[in-house]
């Protein structure tokens, strides 16, 4: 069964709800859609007992290039009310990811920067093709990190880590990746999905799914704080962020091919 959403693609193969990320010329940015899109899937997946286990992938070159920086233009003649309400959208995903309760593989293909690094943090189990690469792109554009990614971010490679990744928005490699705790394994490019999928499949029917749901629950309340609170602080910090002269100005720079002067403003 395949389902084609405006920005996603959904297959279920096996017991697996495959998500493919598919906006493939804008390297799989996030919109204020996509989010949509995979809030649908995800309750469709939910909903449905013969799915088991979800693969999260890009088409194309990339995993995931983050915000649609096409969209961020836009966003500069948004109020702050508009702009809380997008980034609590990405929160909302990133939450029904990590309150499924069904095993979430992801597949990064390629590039995961930005808020698809994070986003693909909100998986249970990463897979990295050994061609990808993840940063926490954020401080480039004048931002702080959303998509949970304050959240997840330091319970996987600790506090240290994760300020160095999150004050420079260095580029890091799968190698890289796999060394401080991002990803569980790196495979070769055209191994990837074959292992994502073998894996899933592997869960899908030779794992009791209660037994799974239930583990990953108490796994994720062992090591939470206060997941909703979190989440309002970053959509009240990034709501007040995407309003500053700074952000306006990455922007802007981006699209001339510049670099960016900062006025803290």
């Amino acid at each position: 069964m395949t389902v084609e959403y405006e920005t996603i693609i959904l297959e279920k193969i096996n017991g697996v709800g495959k998500i493919t990320l598919n906006r493939p010329d804008s390297l799989n940015a996030l919109n204020y859609q996509c989010m949509l899109d995979l809030e649908a899937a995800l309750a469709d997946i939910r909903e449905d007992g013969d799915t088991r286990c979800v693969v999260i992938t890009g088409a194309g070159r990339a995993f995931c290039a983050g915000g649609d920086t096409k969209q961020m233009t836009d966003q500069h003649n948004w109020g702050a009310v508009q702009l809380k309400d997008y980034v609590r959208r990405f929160g909302t995903v990133g939450r029904d990811m990590w309150e499924l309760e069904k095993p979430i593989i992801m597949a990064i293909n390629g590039t995961a920067v930005g808020g698809g690094c994070n986003f693909a943090l909100c998986g249970d189990i990463l897979i990295a093709s050994e061609k990808a690469k993840f940063a926490e792109f954020f401080v480039l554009r004048g931002l702080m990190p959303d998509f949970m990614g304050i959240y997840t971010l330091p319970k996987l490679v600790g506090l240290q880590k994760t300020k160095e990744l999150c004050f420079t928005g260095d580029m890091i490699d799968a190698q890289e990746a796999l060394k401080i705790g991002l990803v569980s394994k790196v495979t070769p490019h055209e191994e990837l999905i074959p292992t994502a999928m073998a894996l899933a499949t592997r869960l899908a029917t030779e794992r009791p799914p209660l037994a799974l749901g239930m583990t990953k629950m108490l796994l994720h309340k062992a090591i939470e704080l206060d997941l909703r609170s979190i989440l309002e602080y970053e959509a009240f910090g990034q709501g007040l962020l995407l309003q500053t002269e700074d952000h306006k100005e990455a922007v802007s720079a981006l699209f001339e091919k510049r670099l960016p002067k900062f006025k803290g403003k």
